[in-house]
């Protein structure tokens, strides 16, 4: 038991040779595999205790000589299965630290990777402006070149005949080093500089003309805009009185309805006072309106001359 207490102690401290040449793995995961180490350690040596007490308590006298040869029969298989279970435990517990520090290397990765992307996106912001930058220092350069040959064209101007056009066969009066000059400025800086300037031209031409039309197009949408809001104003106030129109119209078919309707009760009344209902004749004087509804007057007279001309019943009969 003591060789393989001995033999375990040498696992563990070439266990712990291995986890310290391992710079990766965290101090807590050493500190858990010497915890686990000495609790195997603990536990194999309970184990090698409990197993010698209960061969010494299981001894008989009678078998005293058969005890010795069946230990040592039993002994080389119990030694190789417990150096094999040792030998596992080891190579689990080297797998745990693998894993630990495969998990610490990821955790440590997935921290950086926002960081990370922070610092892309600042840089390809920064990519973008330095792009920005270049372009407008490379425009800036070509005209700064084309000015530079402009002011070198200059200096050297071309004979222009009585039409305002260049005349080549003059070149031929320049002699030497001043006709060489003349083409050579000519060659390289006037053709480019010409056509820039006729394409700054007619771009700057029709960029003034396109902010007129625009100018122009914008006055004419303001214009239509407020014509669009007083018809609308105007519309509203004809609605309105269409409205209050309509209203006036159904009040006065609604009087007229009235009208009409009194007016024919009041002939049906007088036609059946003429023609002598009785009762009827109370009944129209009290609805016939002050001062008709006596004899005396004038209306009175009328009525009673109206009244006399109708034929009477009994008279026919």
């Amino acid at each position: 038991m003591t060789r393989m207490a001995a033999e375990l102690r040498v696992l563990q401290d070439r266990s712990k040779t291995l986890l310290l040449a391992n710079e990766d793995v965290p101090a807590g995961a050493e500190a858990d595999a010497d915890a686990e180490a000495e609790a195997d350690i603990t536990a194999v040596d309970g184990e090698a205790v409990g197993e010698v007490v209960g061969e010494e308590a299981g001894e008989q006298p009678s078998v005293a000589t058969s005890a010795p040869a069946a230990a040592t029969s039993r002994l080389p298989t119990t030694e190789e299965e417990r150096a094999r279970l040792e030998a596992l435990r080891m190579e689990s517990r080297l797998m745990r630290h693998e894993l630990s520090k495969w998990r610490h290397q990821a955790d440590s990765l997935e921290a950086e990777r926002t960081g990370q992307e922070r610092e892309i996106v600042y840089l390809k912001a920064q990519l973008a402006h330095a792009r920005d930058v270049l372009d407008s220092t490379r425009h800036a350069v070509k005209h700064h070149e084309v000015e530079r040959k402009l002011r070198e064209v200059s200096l050297l101007p071309l004979p222009v005949d009585t039409s305002g056009a260049s005349d080549i066969r003059d070149l031929r009066l320049l002699q030497g080093g001043d006709l060489s000059k003349l083409m050579l400025n000519t060659n390289k800086g006037a053709i480019e500089a010409k056509a820039e300037r006729a394409i700054r031209e007619r771009t700057e031409e029709r960029a003034g003309s396109l902010s007129i039309k625009a100018q122009r197009l914008m006055g004419v949408v303001s214009s239509q805009q407020l014509l669009i809001q007083r018809l609308e104003k105007q519309l509203i106030k004809d609605e309105d009185a269409l409205e209050q129109r309509e209203w006036q119209l159904a009040d006065a078919a609604k009087q007229r309805k009235r009208l009409k309707g009194a007016l024919r009760q009041r002939s049906d009344d007088l036609v059946a006072a003429a023609v002598g209902v009785p009762g009827m004749r109370k009944k129209l004087s009290s609805s016939v309106p002050p001062g008709r509804c006596s004899d005396s007057g004038s209306g009175g007279m009328v009525k009673s001359s109206s009244v006399s001309q109708l034929p009477s019943i009994d008279d026919k009969n």
